[in-house]
């Protein structure tokens, strides 16, 4: 019954943003990648919103729904009939009656099965796409039959995207170099260019031409957006000064991703777990081991999903990249690998079914001055059960609230 009310509500939302699109025209920039999408949408908005009239979508919508109610700014009705109805109609009105539209969209694109980035490229033409980095063992694979019709499914963006329109790209990524390679369109590549350097406080990128700081948040990965924003300022001829100190002005750390949270007994909470891929772990890991803590460093590691064949051993490679942490906690069926590969290569480990459980132990085990990172996918292991009991009462709010 769901699939069959969800194809005309499908039809019917992606109708209403096509006629919102072709009567009013604005610049599209639409990203996809494997990792940092909706960090990059969040990003490229905070540093264009204080100069430009741009919309975005508060949250991740990234699928065929998500994609219309973005354009539409409409929120998400969820499983209400009657709240759908309503959201359809306001879409119509917007059709018929609306003349105030955004001069730019910054739009999230993503793949959960073939067809679905294509599907939504092809009506939306963006002015410019955004290639984050893809992933060897990327996440959503188990409704592809490979990695590389996964990967064929993403460049369909770079395909759709309009002849005379930017392809921007991770440069550090080489499999993307070789998924666009033979895309015809004008390409560039974003690198971090300049010193990245991070405490407590947040993230920092200097260079000789400008330079950049992102509170509360950890790990240089979260520049890379940055630096697709600097080559956007030059693509739509906005001053570079002027768009950072939007950014400066307008950018709130995304909830769940890599934003830094104050813990009970001066603990430091990094909460980077509202998402997690193996190529997005391995990122985590090598900024937490370069981290300069006050006390130990603490991993607390929850289910990765979507991976298809490449599940175990994607776990079991966690471990490997855990030895330096003081101590390792793991959450969830899967993460039961890493746990196993962990205490096999004598790392101090323990294992949870829930967050919550993990949550009690930390609250009871911890020492003043710990530094705790969290990974996890989100919906299966519901991490922020567990940060939440380590969380300062007041920083509560910085946390994604779906389960608390």
């Amino acid at each position: 019954m769901k699939e069959l009310l969800k194809k005309p509500l499908v039809a019917l939302l992606g109708w209403e943003a096509k006629q919102m699109l072709n009567k009013h025209s604005p610049i599209v920039i639409a990203i996809t990648g494997s990792v940092g999408k909706t960090t990059t949408k969040d990003i490229l908005y905070a540093g264009l919103v204080g100069i430009t009239d741009v919309r975005a979508a508060k949250k991740s919508f990234n699928s065929e729904i998500g994609v219309p109610l973005a354009i539409m700014d409409l929120s998400n009705p969820g499983l209400h009939p009657i709240r759908w109805i309503k959201t359809l109609i306001l879409g119509v009105k917007q059709v018929i009656f609306d003349k105030d539209f955004p001069e730019l969209l910054v739009l999230e694109v993503g793949a959960g099965a073939p067809g679905d980035i294509e599907g939504i490229a092809q009506w939306i033409c963006p002015d410019i796409s955004v290639f984050t980095a893809l992933a060897k063992t990327p996440v959503h694979i188990e409704f592809f039959d490979s990695k590389e019709q996964l990967y064929a499914e993403k460049k369909s963006l770079a395909e759709y995207t309009k002849e005379e329109g930017l392809v921007l790209y991770n440069g550090d990524d080489e499999i993307l170099e070789s998924v666009l390679k033979d895309i015809s369109h004008r390409k560039e590549r974003f690198v971090i260019d300049g010193e990245v350097t991070f405490n407590k406080e947040g993230t920092q990128l200097k260079n000789g031409e400008y330079e950049v700081v992102l509170s509360e948040v950890l790990g240089s990965q979260m520049m890379y957006p940055v630096t697709a924003l600097i080559k956007i300022y030059k693509e739509l001829g906005i001053e570079i000064t002027d768009g950072l100190q939007s950014l400066s002005d307008n950018y709130v750390p995304t909830p769940g991703r890599a934003r830094i949270i104050q813990g009970i007994d001066n603990t430091l909470l990094i909460d980077d777990a509202y998402n997690a891929s193996p190529v997005a772990v391995k990122k985590a890991l090598e900024v937490f081991e370069q981290f300069e803590a006050e006390g130990r460093k603490i991993f607390v590691f929850g289910d990765m999903m979507e991976l298809g064949e490449h599940a175990e051993q994607a776990h079991v490679d966690v471990a490997l990249q855990s030895t330096y942490v003081h101590e390792l906690i793991t959450v969830g069926k899967l993460s039961l690998d890493t746990y196993t590969r962990a205490i096999q290569l004598g790392i101090a480990a323990m294992h949870f079914e829930t967050s919550v459980e993990a949550g009690e132990y930390l609250a009871k085990n911890h020492e003043r001055g710990d530094s705790i990172l969290f990974k996890s996918s989100r919906h299966s292991i519901k991490m922020e059960q567990a940060i939440v009991q380590m969380a300062l009462p007041e920083e509560r709010e910085k946390l994604v609230q779906e389960y608390l």
